[in-house]
């Protein structure tokens, strides 16, 4: 990193405080989930480096109780699209640069701006594609037994990756949908992953029982009320027997879905959202990730992961953080294999005990804060460059 804060340009820019306007979806509360502790990472990168930001959610209205998180002057009651184009054209010219989040925020942008991206009247634009949500939803058809069109499905993707034609820069969260954009011609395509620094809590294996889930389920239709009805109706009844025991989950976090509500009789204990899940995760032996499609990198995981609680997750997402089977995690995907996945785990010693301590391993080496921060640093150091 001291290279690249030797740079006369991102001196010159540490200096005078180069100043961000953020669109995203949501205040940069990691009770949120949703990809939010990645958007709360960015935030305390940034603000490290010396940068001003401006953070205007563009999702569902949600209470700020401070106006300013994080180190970022949060534009209350944004989200309307009107309001943002008045904004843009007042003060767009101010700032340094902005970051678009996610392809919906994107999409929202495009319709604000007069102006192309990117272009010499107005500072850089940024694009966190994050992922390709458009994988996510042709997952979804195929998941539910309506599967998409190939051309159809095609399309979904070409558009979404059209989005970023007039961005400067293009930010993945992973090798493999940075090769997608790459692919499609974008120049200038950077992963940034997460950052957490491994945290294991201290009880032992037999002072800890049961099993965890970690996430907001807010809707029907989301990927993790999915997981957790599955869990329920598919996997609990199995794990249940093998363990001839009425273990239940524990799910942590918002819940609004009316499907996953109803299957609280089935075994589920909902806790609902928890602002400090320490003690969650020192209670719990085992945590659960029955997702069924998603995009992107499970947030979710990884800190379940730093906490020192292995789990037991899905093919995609092993395959979407480059975990193995019996390594840094158990791997599985039908019920009848989550649920033995679970049963091994939650009551083989040696075995949990080698799981977790490969995941801690990982999450050391592939979510450093320093390797993020430096993602950051030539993010600045690019801007830097713009404005000589």
């Amino acid at each position: 990193m001291a290279g690249l804060l030797d740079r006369l340009p991102f001196r010159r820019l540490l200096r005078r405080g180069p100043h961000i306007l953020v669109l995203d979806d949501y205040p940069p509360d990691r009770a949120i989930g949703a990809g939010v502790p990645r958007a709360v990472e960015m935030l305390r990168a940034l603000a490290a480096f010396g940068a001003k930001v401006t953070m205007w959610p563009l999702g569902p209205p949600m209470a700020v109780g401070r106006a300013e998180i994080h180190g970022a002057s949060i534009v209350r009651g944004a989200g309307n699209v009107d309001r943002l184009r008045g904004y843009l054209q007042r003060h767009g010219p101010s700032f340094d640069a902005i970051i678009v989040s996610r392809p919906h925020n994107m999409r929202t942008f495009l319709s604000a701006v007069v102006r192309k991206p990117a272009s010499p009247a107005g500072p850089p634009v940024f694009y966190d594609a994050e992922a390709l949500y458009a994988e996510r939803d042709i997952i979804r058809s195929e998941v539910m037994g309506a599967p998409l069109p190939a051309d159809e499905a095609r399309r979904m993707i070409d558009e979404e990756l059209d989005l970023a034609l007039n961005a400067q820069i293009v930010l993945t969260v992973n090798q493999k949908t940075a090769s997608s954009f790459q692919a499609a011609g974008h120049q200038d395509v950077r992963v940034l992953g997460y950052a957490i620094e491994p945290q294991p809590t201290i009880p032992s294996f037999e002072q800890r029982n049961g099993f965890l889930f970690v996430g907001p389920t807010r809707i029907e239709s989301e990927p993790n009320s999915d997981a957790v009805v599955w869990f329920a109706d598919q996997v609990l009844p199995r794990l249940r027997g093998r363990l001839n025991s009425d273990v239940s989950l524990t799910v942590a976090g918002t819940t609004g879905a009316r499907n996953v509500r109803m299957c609280a009789a089935k075994g589920l204990d909902i806790k609902g959202p928890i602002a400090d899940l320490r003690d969650v995760y020192a209670r719990a032996r085992v945590f659960v990730a029955p997702t069924r499609f998603a995009a992107g990198i499970p947030l979710k995981v990884y800190d379940a992961a730093a906490h020192g609680v292995p789990a037991v997750v899905t093919p995609m997402l092993a395959e979407s953080i480059g975990w193995t089977h019996e390594r840094q995690a158990l791997v599985a995907q039908t019920p009848d294999d989550f649920a033995a996945a679970c049963h091994r785990l939650h009551e083989d010693k040696s075995l949990w005990e080698r799981i977790r301590s490969a995941a801690l391993a990982a999450i050391t080496e592939e979510c450093r804060p320093a390797h993020f921060d430096r993602v950051i640093a030539d993010l600045l150091s690019t801007i830097g460059n713009n404005r000589r």
